[in-house]
């Protein structure tokens, strides 16, 4: 039975997924990534630092190519530890009861990361 409703639910979702996709074919983004841009952010700009690390062409000229590969390292570590999922289960051992603490600790995380996505705007370029 769990099978069928797997099956149901792909087919009713279908022409939605489509919708969302075409949405994102055409201006780069759908409807859908509106409603919550703060976990699209994450979402999106956490693997394309990490491929940036791994694949840079280029160093800023006020960075060793050492320093620059360890603060997109960085930048990427704090962008994931933003995310609330991600400081319950890796900070917190799952334990989502501790409000006050992820939340702060998400906060803590966000600051970091902007003030250096701040700082190295303009550098972040292949």
């Amino acid at each position: 039975m769990n099978l069928f409703y797997r099956i149901r639910f792909l087919i009713r979702e279908l022409p939605w997924k489509l919708r969302r996709n075409w949405q994102r074919f055409r201006r780069g983004w759908a409807y859908s990534d509106v409603w919550d841009i703060d976990y699209w952010f994450m979402e999106m700009l956490e693997p394309m630092l990490r491929h940036l690390k791994e694949h840079h062409f280029g160093t800023p000229f006020d960075y060793t190519d050492e320093e620059w590969e360890a603060r997109l390292g960085q930048m990427a570590d704090y962008l994931h530890l933003m995310d609330e999922e991600n400081v319950i289960e890796e900070v917190y051992g799952g334990d989502a009861m501790k409000f006050k603490e992820i939340y702060e600790t998400m906060q803590e995380n966000k600051e970091k990361f902007f003030e250096m996505f701040s700082h190295d705007f303009y550098a972040l370029w292949d």
